[in-house]
C-alpha cells in the first residue's frame, strides 16, 4: 500500500489596507477574506494550515513574517497580494531574498494574471494575487492541483455541458468565467456569471464551475457545448 503525508501549509496575506475579519472598517481599509476562504479551500489537503496573518507593505515587516514562516519549515507556502508591479508589490523580491526559486510569474489568464511560483528546497512557494476572486481562482487552479498530486490523487476531470445562456466576447486572456451548474427541462448545463469584477466575491460564491473560454473566443449562443472546471473539489 502507497500512502501520502499530507503537507503543512502557511498562508501569509500582504497589504496596508487589510485588517482583520471582525474590525471596524476605517477609510481605504478592506476585510482579509483571503487567508479565510483559502484555509478553508485547502484544508482537506493538509495536515495543518497556519494563517500567519498581515504583513505590512514594509521590507522590514514581510522579512520579518517570511522568516517566521519558514523557520516552521511548511510544506507549502501560500501569500496573496504583493505580486504585480506597483511600488507596494515587494512579496517577489522579499521571496527571492530569502532563498526562494521562481520558476514563473504572471499567467496569460484571467482572473489572476500575476501568479507567482517557485521553491525554495522541498518548499513549494505560490504567490497569489490579492484580489479576492483572483487568489480563489489561482487557488483551484495551481495549488489544489499541487496538492493533489502530492497525495497521489487523480487530476480532476472537466465537465463538458452545454451553456443555459451564451457567453461574450473573450480578450487575449484565457478567461475561467464563474458559471452556476443548474437542470433546466432535465438538462444540466452551465448558467454563466457575467460580473467579472475580481473582487467581487458574492458572484464567486454563487459559482459552482469555472467555464474556460480560450483567448479570443467570439462569445457562444446558449446549447454550445463547453468545459468547465468544477469548483470545490479536493
Amino acid at each position: 500500500m502507497t500512502v501520502a503525508r499530507r503537507p503543512k501549509i502557511a498562508l501569509l496575506a500582504t497589504g496596508d489596507e487589510l485588517v482583520l475579519p471582525g474590525t471596524a472598517l476605517g477609510p481605504d481599509q478592506i476585510v482579509a477574506s483571503n487567508s479565510v476562504g483559502l484555509a478553508a479551500a485547502l484544508a482537506p489537503s493538509a495536515e495543518v494550515v497556519t494563517d500567519f496573518g498581515i504583513a505590512r507593505d514594509r521590507r522590514e515587516d514581510l522579512d520579518a513574517v517570511l522568516e517566521r514562516i519558514f523557520a516552521s519549515e511548511p510544506d507549502v507556502v501560500v501569500t496573496t497580494g504583493g505580486a504585480s508591479v506597483g511600488e507596494h508589490d515587494l512579496v517577489q523580491a522579499a521571496l527571492l531574498d530569502h532563498g526562494v526559486t521562481l520558476d514563473f510569474w504572471r499567467i496569460n489568464m484571467r482572473p489572476g494574471k500575476p501568479l507567482m511560483f517557485g521553491a525554495r528546497g522541498k518548499t513549494l512557494v505560490f504567490g497569489l494575487p490579492g484580489n479576492p476572486v483572483s487568489a480563489m481562482v489561482t487557488a483551484e487552479l495551481f495549488v489544489k492541483p499541487a496538492l493533489r498530486h502530492w497525495l497521489g490523487l487523480a487530476d480532476v476531470e472537466p465537465l463538458r455541458l452545454p451553456l443555459l445562456g451564451p457567453t461574450p466576447p473573450n480578450t487575449a486572456r484565457r478567461h475561467f468565467m464563474r458559471a452556476r451548474v443548474l437542470v433546466r427541462d432535465g438538462v444540466t448545463g452551465l448558467l454563466p456569471i457575467n460580473e467579472t469584477d475580481s473582487g467581487h466575491t458574492s458572484s464567486l460564491a454563487a459559482a459552482d464551475a469555472l467555464i474556460v473560454q480560450p483567448e479570443f473566443d467570439p462569445g457562444q449562443q446558449a446549447g454550445t457545448v463547453v468545459s468547465a472546471l468544477p469548483i470545490g473539489a479536493i
